[in-house]
């Protein structure tokens, strides 16, 4: 699908399949990586896993840019999120209840990490991250 927006579009991009925790290309060779609605289907292995791979492909100040359900923004929007957790799995989804992302970003050794936008869906709150990696 993205192939075909960017044919439409005329924009010159190259896909690449690869998985998260194993990506094919060399170290400190992006100045971004984005995810979008990604860690929600990751279990917490899993993630830590993706995003040392994202530091490791980022070149030194390099940022990461994440949209995905984290801290419900209210509890109609914890109710909102309940079928994602049944349909994706309550051990992969638990922590995004919680808040997770945050937490995880600090403990991969992300810097300047701070939420960007949130807004509400039918099925819970999204937010949008940004963090750097290390000089």
């Amino acid at each position: 699908m993205g192939s075909k927006k960017a044919q439409k579009s005329k924009v010159a991009v190259s896909f690449q399949q690869g998985l998260s925790s194993h990506l094919p290309f060399d170290a400190d060779g992006f100045d971004h990586v984005f995810s979008s609605l990604l860690f929600h289907h990751l279990t917490l292995e899993m993630k830590h896993k993706m995003l040392q791979e994202a530091i490791r492909v980022l070149v030194p100040g390099g940022s990461l840019h994440i949209l995905d359900f984290d801290k419900p923004q209210s509890f109609w929007m914890r109710l909102a999120f309940y079928p994602v957790q049944v349909l994706d799995g309550f051990e992969k989804t638990r922590d995004h209840v919680k808040g997770i992302l945050l937490k995880t970003l600090r403990e991969e050794g992300f810097e300047n990490i701070r939420e960007t936008d949130q807004f509400n869906t039918i099925v819970g709150t999204l937010r949008v991250y940004s963090a750097n990696k290390p000089y």
